[in-house]
């Protein structure tokens, strides 16, 4: 339950903190996808209005062309000199007026492309920013969990190297140490005198090891005889037995 319950507090105390992360990382996603495609709908913008100023500018040089052609003409007599000078004091006129609206179009270009940059530079910086939380958060929850499972492990290892250990070393003991007494008190009781032995040895006026001696030899001295005269009847019989047969 230790264990479970110190797990159960671990991961409490890191969720909420997680959790938060995650959604401030949802949000910076989010934001980047708004980023992204406002940088390309800016550089889309951008290339339009570039390809527009470069047509403005062949335009203004196709009318600085067109009156040097004139001039060139009135000057190996093609045209007179009066219409190819009216002739191209328009086409220059053209030419300026076109220049004029290029002029404006490469400012705005550069605004255009100062803007796309700092977007552009915001946007890697909110990339970054997105992909360094996550490995932050990948290597905080690894070392939570690793912190977490060794917590566990070393919380399963006290408990087993000491409550437990010391607890069946001190039953063990117990457990000889009952039997141990158990087996002195039978030893006890089968070899110890009781005072009723005591007694019985003070009225017969001799120790009761002495009289069972005594009475034993008797015996066996009876059984001896016995077994003698019980050899001699034995060989009688044989010997009659003998005669018989003769």
């Amino acid at each position: 339950m230790v264990g479970v319950s110190s797990k159960k507090e671990n991961q409490t105390s890191i969720d909420e903190p997680v959790q938060k992360i995650e959604d401030e990382i949802k949000l910076l996603k989010r934001e980047l996808i708004k980023h992204l495609k406002h940088l390309a709908e800016m550089k889309a913008m951008y290339i339009r209005q570039r390809k527009q100023t470069d047509m403005f500018k062949t335009q203004a040089q196709g009318y600085e062309k067109k009156a040097r052609l004139l001039l060139e003409k009135a000057q190996r007599g093609e045209l007179s000199e009066k219409e190819a000078d009216s002739l191209a004091i328009q086409a220059l006129s053209k030419k300026d007026e076109i220049m004029k609206s290029v002029t404006g179009s490469e400012i705005g270009l550069k605004k255009h492309h100062d803007a796309v940059q700092k977007m552009q530079e915001h946007t890697h910086r909110l990339k970054f920013q997105i992909q360094q939380w996550e490995q932050e958060l990948r290597t905080l929850q690894t070392r939570a969990r690793i912190s977490a499972a060794t917590k566990r492990m070393n919380e399963r290892r006290m408990v087993k190297e000491g409550d437990s250990i010391e607890l069946s070393f001190q039953q063990i003991s117990e457990r000889v140490a009952a039997d141990e007494a158990l087996a002195e008190s039978y030893a006890s009781i089968n070899t110890s005198r009781s005072d009723l032995d005591d007694e019985i040895d003070k009225a017969l006026g001799g120790t009761t090891q002495a009289q069972e001696s005594l009475e034993k030899l008797k015996a066996e001295i009876d059984a001896e005889k016995k077994e003698l005269n019980k050899k001699s009847s034995d060989s009688l019989d044989i010997d009659d037995l003998k005669k018989s047969l003769q």
